[in-house]
């Protein structure tokens, strides 16, 4: 019977190889997991042990001793595992390497409990596949000790290497997340993605948009079935982040929800920074700026592109001869991580990568590339659910990813009915084009004002309460406009007080004196290194128009003859309905902290 059944599994893992998960059981009642893209067959010898061979021939065990084998489509914990997720300061120079840079102590530690997982998804074109990934909770909650607020679905940053996935490498960036001063009692899911753990055997499906929001999206819904099976409290809010190429798909995440699983899952709130939203922007930009901080993404998302959208076109056709040599070793082999591979590659130049041809944007070759990187884009085929929350980040100094990538998703999600501003809560869609940096020098912005938002994140309840009201009041309160500035790194105080000073007649009338105001708001921002378009346009991607928010501010000062605004620690400046949030305060602890452990944030004057 043994044999019958034995037989009948490998048939099974040969002919439905896509979309089962096979579990061994032995003699000894040890137990292991495959999936059965990896197996070839499970053949049994004549003394009744038998060999499991893998998809390229290899034997991966050998005369083994079965006690039972079943098969099943339903997600899987494959392995748990106690693990200590540590935060380290020297998070910035290293981006992504998979593993962390030990050479410091780390600056926030907390222990957790790792569940890999093997579960039920689809690959790129439509087809049931098992893929993998991993849940990491709490050990307070774990325990019991505490419930979670909720879960929080992150998406993996750029990867090249089988050693940095979720399910096998000791988490990094994740850490500053739930190792931080605020203990978010909240549990962690991630994807592997479409190419790795469970689906090793294929190319990455790097910025496709769709393959990772359905990894995703299917990962979060297991790992929920899996946790309630477990009696473990998963909490009610549902948070959804991503910074970089994890921007992107975390995007595609919430683009995925909104086109198939609107009456199945709803976010919370998206968070997503320095996203390549618009792939034909970010083609276009990258040529023109001709210097790029992680090189590596240029090779690895035209090998996905190639292969996920099945494109004819070689790479001794798109790259110069020394990068087309070395894609089969160093993409195709997942055997480097980025900062290697960016090295091998010798050039941080776009043009030094790409062939001539592909840089001329009015070449037919370009012009085509355009159209399949623009079909790929966010801003195309999503309905945007207005219903959910969105916060949108990326600094103007962006040397990696174009800056007009993301703005043009902003004018797109507007056609939807989400509205700009960059006060947490006062509408549907949160900005942050003020941020001064570099690419890397971003993430730290970002997840701080993430995990402040989702530290002081209200229950289902207590948001029933919030009045829409409220939220108008500061979406246009010029106090608290002026400090969020601030607090991004832009001293929109300074630009005020320098106009004020130089005009002080202004403070009365100055609502009739526009051209008095522009040319000293153009003097200032001389004065402040910048432009007054370039003013104009951070106002205007925070969803402020600079002469109505001057005109408040003047109706305000008027108002309150007493407060000097101009003077003390604008943290201290209360808005103009007298308060502060607890966002803001969540976001001082964290910059605090991350200062005194020597990690620069746009604060630190």
């Amino acid at each position: 019977m043994k044999k019958i059944l034995l037989a009948l599994m490998a048939l099974v893992a040969c002919t439905t190889i896509n979309a089962k998960i096979v579990k061994v059981t032995f003699e000894d009642n040890t137990v292991k997991y495959y999936v059965s893209a990896q197996l070839s067959a499970i053949a049994f010898n004549d003394d009744g042990t038998a060999t499991i061979t893998s998809y390229d021939g290899n034997e991966l065990l050998k005369d083994a001793n079965i006690k039972e084998v079943s098969i099943s489509t339903k997600e899987t914990v494959v392995a748990v595992k106690d693990i200590a997720m540590s935060a380290y300061s020297s998070i910035l120079p290293s981006p992504n390497t998979g593993k962390p840079n030990t050479d410091s102590e780390p600056i926030g530690t907390r222990n957790v409990k790792q569940l890999n997982i093997f579960y039920p998804s689809v690959d790129p074109w439509g087809e049931p596949i098992t893929m993998s990934g991993a849940i990491w909770i709490p050990m307070n909650i774990w325990n019991k000790e505490d419930n979670s607020r909720g879960v929080i679905l992150n998406s993996h940053l750029t990867n090249t290497s089988t050693n940095a996935l979720p399910s096998t490498s000791y988490p990094t960036y994740e850490s500053f997340v739930l190792a931080n001063p605020l203990n978010l009692d909240f549990i962690m899911v991630e994807s592997d993605f479409y190419g790795w753990g469970a689906t090793e055997r294929y190319p990455q499906a790097y910025c496709q948009g769709e393959p990772n929001g359905f990894a995703s999206v299917d990962c979060l819904l297991a790992a929920r079935r899996i946790l309630s099976e477990m009696n473990v409290n998963a909490g009610e809010l549902n948070f959804n982040i991503g910074y970089s190429s994890a921007g992107f798909d975390a995007l595609s995440t919430q683009r995925v929800r909104d086109k198939y699983y609107r009456d199945v899952l709803s976010f919370d709130k998206t968070y997503a920074g320095g996203a390549p939203s618009d792939l034909k922007l970010c083609y276009i930009g990258m040529v023109e700026m001709n210097e790029s901080s992680l090189p590596v993404a240029i090779p690895i998302t035209w090998v996905s592109t190639k292969e996920t959208q099945r494109l004819t076109l070689t790479y001794e056709e798109a790259f110069v001869p020394k990068i087309a040599e070395m894609i089969p070793k160093y993409i195709y082999s997942k055997e480097y991580d980025p900062m290697t591979i960016n090295m091998r590659l010798g050039t941080s130049k776009v043009k030094e990568m790409l062939n001539p041809v592909y840089c001329d944007m009015e070449s037919e070759e370009s012009k085509h590339i355009q159209e399949i990187f623009r079909g790929m884009s966010l801003n195309n085929n999503w309905e945007a659910d207005p219903t959910q929350c969105i916060y949108l980040m990326h600094t103007r100094d962006d040397d990696c990813i174009p800056t007009e990538s993301g703005r043009a998703l902003v004018d797109y999600l507007k056609k939807y009915g989400f509205t700009p501003s960059m006060i947490s809560g006062a509408t549907n869609l949160q900005t942050n084009f003020v941020t001064s940096g570099s690419h890397l020098e971003g993430m730290v912005t970002w997840y701080t004002q993430m995990i402040a938002d989702i530290a002081a994140w209200p229950s289902k309840s207590e948001k029933a309460e919030m009045k829409t009201s409220n939220r108008l009041q500061a979406k246009n309160d010029p106090i608290a406009i002026m400090r969020h500035f601030d607090f991004l790194g832009f001293d929109l105080r300074g630009v005020v007080n320098h106009i004020l000073t130089a005009e002080p007649n202004l403070t009365e009338n100055g609502k009739n004196n526009t051209e008095v105001l522009e040319a000293k708001l153009n003097e200032a921002c001389i004065q402040m290194g910048t432009t007054l378009p370039d003013m104009y346009q951070m106002m205007k991607d925070s969803g402020v128009e600079f002469k109505t928010f001057f005109n408040d501010l003047v109706d305000y000062i008027n108002a309150h003859p007493d407060q000097d605004i101009f003077k003390g620690d604008i943290r201290s400046l209360k808005s103009a309905n007298g308060e502060i949030s607890r966002i803001e305060e969540y976001e001082k602890q964290l910059y605090d902290w991350l200062e005194a452990n020597g990690i620069k944030t746009p604060y630190t004057k």
